[in-house]
Protein backbone atom coordinates (compact mmCIF):
# COMPACT_ATOMS: atom_id res chain seq x y z
CA UNK A 1 0.00 0.00 0.00
CA UNK A 2 1.35 3.40 -0.91
CA UNK A 3 0.01 6.60 0.58
CA UNK A 4 0.76 9.93 -1.03
CA UNK A 5 1.35 13.01 1.09
CA UNK A 6 -0.49 16.07 -0.15
CA UNK A 7 2.10 18.71 -1.06
CA UNK A 8 0.04 21.41 0.64
CA UNK A 9 2.67 23.48 2.51
CA UNK A 10 0.12 24.58 5.10
CA UNK A 11 0.11 21.11 6.69
CA UNK A 12 2.19 20.86 9.83
CA UNK A 13 4.46 17.86 10.31
CA UNK A 14 2.06 16.55 12.94
CA UNK A 15 -0.86 16.80 10.51
CA UNK A 16 1.16 14.90 7.92
CA UNK A 17 1.79 12.12 10.43
CA UNK A 18 -1.87 12.05 11.48
CA UNK A 19 -3.17 11.98 7.90
CA UNK A 20 -0.62 9.65 6.34
CA UNK A 21 0.54 7.01 8.81
CA UNK A 22 -1.78 4.09 9.60
CA UNK A 23 -2.21 2.87 13.17
CA UNK A 24 -0.48 -0.45 12.47
CA UNK A 25 2.76 1.43 11.74
CA UNK A 26 3.43 2.25 15.41
CA UNK A 27 3.56 -1.29 16.88
CA UNK A 28 5.64 -2.41 13.88
CA UNK A 29 8.08 0.47 14.42
CA UNK A 30 8.21 -0.22 18.18
CA UNK A 31 9.05 -3.84 17.36
CA UNK A 32 11.91 -2.79 15.08
CA UNK A 33 13.22 -0.40 17.76
CA UNK A 34 13.01 -3.21 20.31
CA UNK A 35 14.93 -5.57 18.04
CA UNK A 36 17.77 -3.02 17.85
CA UNK A 37 17.81 -1.53 21.36
CA UNK A 38 16.15 -4.23 23.47
CA UNK A 39 13.20 -4.05 25.83
CA UNK A 40 14.74 -1.17 27.79
CA UNK A 41 13.07 1.26 25.39
CA UNK A 42 9.73 0.32 26.98
CA UNK A 43 10.89 1.33 30.47
CA UNK A 44 10.76 4.86 31.76
CA UNK A 45 13.90 6.60 32.89
CA UNK A 46 13.95 9.28 35.57
CA UNK A 47 14.76 12.84 34.73
CA UNK A 48 17.84 14.01 36.62
CA UNK A 49 17.62 16.99 38.95
CA UNK A 50 20.40 18.40 41.10
CA UNK A 51 20.27 19.51 44.72
CA UNK A 52 22.08 22.53 46.19
CA UNK A 53 25.28 20.47 46.57
CA UNK A 54 25.22 19.46 42.90
CA UNK A 55 24.30 15.85 43.66
CA UNK A 56 22.12 14.14 41.09
CA UNK A 57 18.60 13.20 42.18
CA UNK A 58 16.29 10.92 40.22
CA UNK A 59 13.04 12.74 39.40
CA UNK A 60 10.46 10.06 38.57
CA UNK A 61 7.68 12.64 38.31
CA UNK A 62 9.27 13.80 35.04
CA UNK A 63 10.28 10.37 33.78
CA UNK A 64 10.54 9.67 30.06
CA UNK A 65 11.09 6.97 27.47
CA UNK A 66 14.35 6.87 25.52
CA UNK A 67 13.69 5.55 22.03
CA UNK A 68 17.15 6.66 20.85
CA UNK A 69 15.65 9.15 18.41
CA UNK A 70 18.92 10.74 17.27
CA UNK A 71 20.79 7.53 16.52
CA UNK A 72 21.63 5.38 13.55
CA UNK A 73 19.56 2.61 15.11
CA UNK A 74 16.47 4.84 15.00
CA UNK A 75 16.95 5.41 11.28
CA UNK A 76 17.67 1.70 10.73
CA UNK A 77 14.42 0.77 12.53
CA UNK A 78 12.46 3.39 10.60
CA UNK A 79 13.81 2.17 7.27
CA UNK A 80 13.12 -1.48 8.14
CA UNK A 81 9.56 -0.68 9.22
CA UNK A 82 8.85 1.36 6.12
CA UNK A 83 10.24 -1.35 3.86
CA UNK A 84 8.25 -4.14 5.54
CA UNK A 85 5.02 -2.12 5.42
CA UNK A 86 5.50 -0.84 1.85
CA UNK A 87 5.84 2.73 3.15
CA UNK A 88 9.16 3.75 1.58
CA UNK A 89 7.49 7.06 0.68
CA UNK A 90 7.87 8.04 4.36
CA UNK A 91 11.66 7.70 4.26
CA UNK A 92 11.73 9.55 0.94
CA UNK A 93 9.60 12.33 2.42
CA UNK A 94 11.86 12.63 5.47
CA UNK A 95 15.06 12.70 3.41
CA UNK A 96 13.96 14.65 0.32
CA UNK A 97 11.56 17.19 1.80
CA UNK A 98 12.92 18.06 5.23
CA UNK A 99 15.93 20.07 6.28
CA UNK A 100 17.92 18.45 9.10
CA UNK A 101 16.20 20.52 11.79
CA UNK A 102 12.75 19.66 10.42
CA UNK A 103 13.77 15.99 10.23
CA UNK A 104 14.67 16.19 13.94
CA UNK A 105 11.24 17.66 14.70
CA UNK A 106 9.64 14.97 12.54
CA UNK A 107 11.51 12.26 14.48
CA UNK A 108 10.47 13.80 17.81
CA UNK A 109 6.83 13.82 16.70
CA UNK A 110 7.15 10.24 15.48
CA UNK A 111 8.63 9.25 18.85
CA UNK A 112 5.68 10.91 20.61
CA UNK A 113 3.29 8.98 18.37
CA UNK A 114 5.01 5.65 19.15
CA UNK A 115 4.72 6.40 22.86
CA UNK A 116 1.10 7.54 22.61
CA UNK A 117 -0.16 4.99 20.10
CA UNK A 118 1.76 1.95 21.26
CA UNK A 119 3.58 2.11 24.59
CA UNK A 120 0.91 3.98 26.57
CA UNK A 121 -1.83 1.79 25.10
CA UNK A 122 0.11 -1.30 26.11
CA UNK A 123 0.34 -0.11 29.69
CA UNK A 124 -3.43 0.36 29.66
CA UNK A 125 -3.82 -3.29 28.54
CA UNK A 126 -5.19 -2.21 25.15
CA UNK A 127 -2.60 -4.22 23.31
CA UNK A 128 -3.63 -7.13 21.13
CA UNK A 129 -0.16 -8.65 20.83
CA UNK A 130 0.83 -10.84 23.80
CA UNK A 131 4.48 -10.83 22.70
CA UNK A 132 4.77 -7.05 23.02
CA UNK A 133 2.74 -7.18 26.22
CA UNK A 134 5.29 -9.62 27.65
CA UNK A 135 8.25 -7.47 26.53
CA UNK A 136 6.79 -4.30 28.02
CA UNK A 137 5.86 -5.92 31.33
CA UNK A 138 8.96 -8.12 31.66
CA UNK A 139 10.86 -5.77 33.95
CA UNK A 140 8.03 -4.13 35.87
CA UNK A 141 8.32 -4.30 39.62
Amino acid sequence: MSIQIDDNPTYSLEEILDKSIPDYFYPAFAGELCSIFGVSIFHKLPAIDYDEDGSAIANWANSYYDLHTYSGGWVQALEATCKKLDMEWLIHYRVANLEWYDADIFDDLLEDKVITNFINKAYKSCIDNPYFDYLIRSNET
